[in-house]
């Protein structure tokens, strides 16, 4: 960074700021342009740089081609933004994005002078050898007669045509046909060359010096007669320039600085200007970086630059004047008091100086000694307290008061005059007294003892202010005294000023914020809310609605409006203006005890009392700058690999650290550029980075961003459209969506995998209990038909051989109804066992469906057919066990009451259902058969149904040529939770070569059937 001189203000109204060789500006500063960004382009005799305010940096080749030269003569930032250089050496060069196109033939032979742009965008180069146009690609010489010598300047007139001061002549270029008319100005090495406001051209050459022309007498026939001044006093310049105001800025030719004329518009037509015209004149002797100038410059910030052979000067708007008539740098500081009619007072070391209407100072006495306090009454009247006493101010005259009696030869430390006339004196070592006519009466009543204030401050209602350097205030009024402190909401500190206006409202400044009495409490602006409030030395009103501080690092001015806003709501923002070096003040607010450092006057100046001299400014003429930084994005960096800068970016994979990079330059207080950034997505508001101008981020996932920047200006001028950068960031293999897809499917089947294998684990322990279980019941129904039914057949056999030794007769018909209902236990007791004897799995089904035949009890039993439909997949054990009951329920019905002759049952395997039909060819269900078999008692069907229901199953009774049963379970409920799932896989391992499991016949009948017999 580049450190500048610190500002000096030495022309009126205008602030100079230098940045020299040593602390880092080139030297040889030939030419100067502005960028459409805002920061400076400089030619010089070291090469190409480039100044953003705060930093020079030079220009870099873009590493396909170098500039052909360091030593810049001449040089054109264009409207486009393309910068065209010329050379010593001869030759030009054009800048457009960063790349270098060098032109060695074409431009004009030999040194470079100038680089002009036309209306219609074509580049005009003047150099020793002539004139040439670059307009649509094509170098056109423009012809060039010997007689004029070298061309040194050039400029495009408001009309489009192209001026040209020679070695000996002043030309036109018409910028169409190209033709060049000759003028008849007398002309003898031109220097500068300039276009006013009103149309005249401004011309300076060796031999006249410097003189307005009128561009339509130049081609009259008879040449004009010129009177030059004598050649010392001849203002010959190397450059001049108009500025925004119209002044005429100029680089004195014979090395002696730069000067001014403030109304050159009020110079005659023709007449040549002597160094008399000159109204200001800035040379080294008052900072300037070098007498010896050559580049002259306005930006569009309305600052004036010079480019000098040691380095770089600006020149810029100064709201704040010194007041030179008034000695710097006293040891003993000043004081000031303003008397109602507006009047201003100031003393310093020994004089005592009244400012007039116009604002200046002029000294009314001198030799009275140190001031410690100047004091206005109400009707005019001013006092000053001193260490030689009070004296009174009487128009010429300084009349000195006597003091009371107990304190003769004492230092007067403060004095006010209340609203009934009263003179109050603070007398240090002596207390406080007021005078009453002639007579001097102590006031001490109610008072700290040995009270010694050095604030005393009258207000409206009659009170007198009082305080000692401390933190208490005190109202004294009649007899009475109140005593004010942080008890009462003066929190500011230790006490440094205090101000009342004419309306009677109380404000109070100190260490840490400022404090305004508000009924019988204070209430405090303190430094802990807006830490700008500190130190407060002064206060006072300007009358145009602003409020005026002095403190430690400036003077600030606060809207009354704003002021009440924050007094009312501890949470309203405090808006202020703040001045200081940058604005031309000089040095700060001096911090001698309880002095004001602020003071208005009648005019609305706001006079400015600081530890080097005093100032003022008009509020009603304050600068503004209206024109908001350019901003632009100038580097992104990731992962400490710069990148080249261009919308719509796409940066690499897995960025870990971004930084972007930006600048907002405005030449007149860059310090002073405020700045906000925001990353849309990730930063929740705008984001302010103070003095940085870059924003970082670490581990932004992957995405497409959008980045913006704007700023505001010294005067808080915003751009609010700022620059704006789009990226986007790729994921990498393991951010992308194939791979979380990959990973979501890997852990769905992994998750699949382990709640399959839970279940198998689960339905495998079911199994296997109900193994345990359907064991228990073989056993049990093997026992009772190898030793119950067996000894029951036995003795029902006996009993049946017995019978027919009865006689017959009534007794043994009984006997033999006996057998038969004891064969029909038997029958039932057969059918109870083969309940018992459930079939294990979906492969057995059939067989178990088969015995149900054998145990139907018919005499004359139907062929009975058992098909299986699908792959057989597995039923769970309680669906098999019910499939089973109900099955074995509709074959023994079939084969006891349909008559028929054959009796077929479907086992369909189904994806989304099991289904089994049990149909007979017999004579079907009557009508109301089976309401009158639920009164009989009889509930083999009401059974199945009920079990059908438990399966979340239909069960379905109906007349199709024959009875017909049809159970549908959903699959859900028939093989399982995951019974679709394991169909699929089970399917897959059975389309495998190899697979152990063989496929399963996809349909077949099963060789168990029951056949009637013959």
């Amino acid at each position: 960074m580049a450190r500048a001189d610190e500002p000096q203000q030495q022309l009126p109204r205008l602030l100079h700021t230098a940045w020299r060789q040593e602390t880092g500006a080139p030297p040889n500063i030939w030419v100067i342009g502005q960028a459409p960004q805002g920061d400076l382009w400089l030619g010089t005799g070291a090469g190409l740089y480039r100044f953003d305010g705060v930093r020079f940096s030079q220009f870099q080749s873009d590493g396909v081609r170098p500039l052909p030269s360091e030593i810049v003569t001449a040089m054109l930032v264009t409207r486009a933004g393309e910068v065209w250089v010329g050379y010593h050496a001869g030759g030009a060069s054009v800048i457009r994005d960063g790349r270098i196109t060098n032109y060695a033939k074409g431009p004009p032979a030999g040194t470079v002078k100038q680089v002009v742009e036309g209306r219609d965008g074509a580049i005009w180069i003047a150099a020793f050898g002539g004139v040439t146009v670059f307009r649509d690609g094509r170098w056109t010489p423009i012809p060039w007669d010997p007689a004029y010598g070298r061309a040194f300047n050039m400029l495009v007139a408001r009309d489009g045509g192209v001026w040209v001061a020679t070695q000996y002549a002043l030309l036109r270029i018409d910028p169409v046909s190209l033709a060049v008319r000759e003028t008849n100005e007398p002309v003898e090495g031109s220097w500068a060359l300039a276009e006013a406001p009103d149309g005249r051209l401004w011309f300076a050459d060796q031999a006249l010096g410097l003189r307005a022309l009128d561009p339509a007498r130049l081609f009259d026939r008879v040449a004009p007669t010129r009177t030059p001044p004598a050649r010392p006093n001849r203002l010959v310049s190397r450059r001049v320039i108009l500025d925004s105001t119209g002044a005429l800025w100029g680089a004195l030719e014979d090395g002696k600085g730069v000067y001014r004329i403030l109304h050159p518009e009020r110079v005659p037509t023709g007449r040549v200007l002597s160094k008399a015209d000159v109204d200001q004149t800035f040379g080294a002797a008052q900072g300037l970086t070098a007498d010896l100038t050559a580049a002259l410059f306005q930006d569009r910030e309305r600052n004036i630059w010079v480019g000098s052979l040691l380095g770089l000067d600006r020149f810029s708007a100064a709201d704040i004047v010194t007041e030179r008539s008034i000695p710097s740098s006293t040891r003993e500081g000043y004081r000031a008091a303003v008397t109602p009619s507006g009047a201003l007072y100031l003393t310093d070391a020994d004089t005592l100086y009244r400012v007039d209407d116009a604002g200046r100072a002029q000294a009314l006495h001198r030799g009275l000694g140190r001031s410690n306090e100047l004091c206005a009454g109400k009707d005019g009247e001013v006092w000053m307290a001193a260490d030689k006493g009070l004296s009174r101010v009487d128009g010429p005259r300084v009349v000195p008061v006597p003091l009371p009696a107990a304190a003769q030869h004492r230092v007067v430390l403060a004095c006010a005059q209340d609203a009934r006339g009263g003179l109050w004196i603070s007398i240090g070592g002596a207390g406080l007294f007021r005078q009453d006519g002639q007579d001097w009466r102590p006031v001490t009543a109610h008072l700290p003892k040995d009270f010694h204030p050095r604030i005393l401050v009258a207000s409206p209602d009659g009170k007198i202010w009082a305080a000692e350097p401390g933190f208490n205030l005190y109202a004294i009024r009649g007899g009475g005294v109140r005593r004010f402190t942080d008890q009462d909401g003066l929190v500011i500190g230790e006490l440094k000023t205090l101000a009342i206006d004419r309306q009677g409202v109380v404000l109070a400044g100190g260490e840490r914020g400022i404090a305004r009495l508000t009924g019988d409490r204070f209430v405090s602006l303190t430094v802990d809310r807006h830490p700008a409030l500190s130190l407060v030395s002064g206060l006072a009103s300007d009358g145009l609605g602003g409020v005026w501080l002095g403190m430690i690092r400036g003077v600030s001015r606060i809207s009354a409006e704003s002021l009440d806003r924050a007094f009312a709501d501890a949470d309203a923002p405090l808006e202020q203006k703040r001045f200081d070096y940058r604005d031309g003040l000089p040095g700060a607010p001096q911090q001698h005890c309880c002095h004001g450092t602020v003071a208005a006057d009648g005019a609305h100046r706001v006079w400015l009392l600081t530890n080097r001299a005093v100032a003022w400014l008009d509020p009603a003429d304050l600068s503004h700058n209206p024109v908001p930084p350019t901003v632009t994005i100038t580097g992104v960096t990731a992962n400490t690999m710069p990148l080249p800068v261009r919308q719509d970016m796409r940066l690499m994979s897995d960025i870990r650290d971004l930084r972007i990079d930006f600048a907002a330059p405005s030449l007149v207080a860059p310090d002073r550029v405020r700045v906000r950034y925001r990353l849309w997505g990730v930063d929740a508001d705008w984001v302010d980075p103070g003095a940085r101008h870059q924003a970082f981020y670490t581990r932004l996932p992957p995405g497409q961003y959008r980045f913006s920047v704007i700023a505001a200006n010294n005067d808080g001028v915003w751009n609010r459209t700022g620059a704006t950068l789009a990226f986007v960031i790729p994921p990498t293999f393991v951010q992308s969506r194939t791979f979380l897809g990959l990973l979501i499917l890997g852990l769905a089947l992994l998750g699949g995998g382990a709640f399959y294998l839970r279940h198998r684990l689960t339905a495998r322990r079911v199994a296997q209990q109900y193994e345990d279980r359907m064991a228990e019941r073989e056993r049990i129904a093997r026992e009772l038909h190898d030793t119950l039914l067996q000894n029951v057949q036995a003795l029902v056999l006996k009993f049946h051989n017995l019978t027919k030794t009865l006689p017959d007769d009534a007794s043994r018909g009984q006997v033999a109804e006996a057998i038969d209902r004891a064969e029909q236990v038997v029958v039932e007791s057969r059918e109870r066992i083969m309940d018992l004897r459930t079939a294990r799995s979906s492969e057995d089904l059939a067989q178990r469906l088969g015995v149900a035949a054998d145990f139907a009890g018919a005499m004359a039993k139907p062929e009975l057919r058992v098909t299986t439909l699908g792959e057989t997949r597995q039923l769970t054990p309680s669906v098999l066990d019910e499939v089973t009951q109900i099955g074995s329920e509709a074959i023994r019905n079939a084969m006891r009451h349909s008559g028929g002759g054959l009796v077929t049952v479907e086992l369909a395997f189904e994806p989304s259902a099991f289904r089994m039909v049990v149909r007979d060819d017999g004579v079907g269900i009557p009508a109301g058969r089976l309401d009158r078999a639920q009164q009989a008692g009889h509930y083999g069907v009401v059974g199945m149904r009920e079990r059908a229901r438990r399966l979340n199953g239909a069960l379905k009774v109906e007349n199709d040529g024959g009875a017909r049963i049809e159970l549908t379970v959903p699959s859900r409920q028939a093989y399982g939770q995951h019974g679709r799932l394991a169909g699929f896989l089970a399917g897959i391992r059975a389309r495998f070569p190899g697979n152990p499991a063989a496929p399963r016949q996809a349909g077949g009948v099963s060789p168990f059937s029951a056949r009637r017999p013959d």
